[in-house]
């Protein structure tokens, strides 16, 4: 019954009044639906349900079941590709996770490195390192580390830096029997 409304709207849209023209609407739509069809096993041989149109599936596919039973597989075609694309975005964002996770590893360990050097510049032998689990533990070294030390860390402005850049902890030891954390 829907596909015969449908048929009637799409005839006196486009001014169609005999059933001929009828027919010609019928004939179009059936071709649509082939075409659908073959996009769709198209995109899911290739698994690429990237190019399918979803809007033209949901129009075309309650009509495509209306003129021919074979075509009510199409809404089974296309769940299976929203399936496949949905599969592919988590993938993806799994990707996009991995990768930045890994250039936030890089960059704690280059920041590590950089307050070496820094340390070093103002003559102070302070050993910086970064480990753990993607370099998000930053360990500082220096032999005359004491409360002193902490108080001042714990005051400045290095604590924001090292939390802005992803660490997950900072030690502070003197390599012997004092030391002190900060979890972030």
């Amino acid at each position: 019954m829907a596909t015969i409304i449908w048929y009637m709207a799409k005839s006196k849209e486009h001014g169609f009044k005999s059933p001929e023209d009828s027919n010609l609407i019928r004939r179009f739509c059936i071709n649509s639906c082939k075409s659908l069809e073959l996009e769709l096993d198209s995109a899911l041989t290739n698994k690429n349900a990237l190019f399918i149109n979803p809007d033209r599936i949901t129009s075309l596919a309650p009509t495509c079941s209306g003129i021919d039973k074979g075509y009510s597989s199409l809404i089974a075609k296309y769940s299976k590709a929203k399936d496949i694309f949905a599969q592919r975005e988590v993938k993806q964002e799994k990707e996009k996770e991995k990768l930045k996770e890994e250039l936030t590893s890089t960059i704690r360990q280059e920041f590590a490195s950089n307050l070496r050097q820094n340390y070093l510049d103002n003559n102070l032998d302070i050993k910086v390192f970064a480990s753990g689990k993607n370099n998000t533990v930053l360990t500082l070294k220096y032999v005359l580390f004491n409360d002193v030390w902490s108080n001042k860390m714990q005051k400045g402005d290095e604590i924001d830096k090292i939390k802005e850049l992803g660490f997950k902890k900072l030690i502070m030891t003197d390599g012997y029997d004092w030391s002190v954390y900060w979890t972030f």
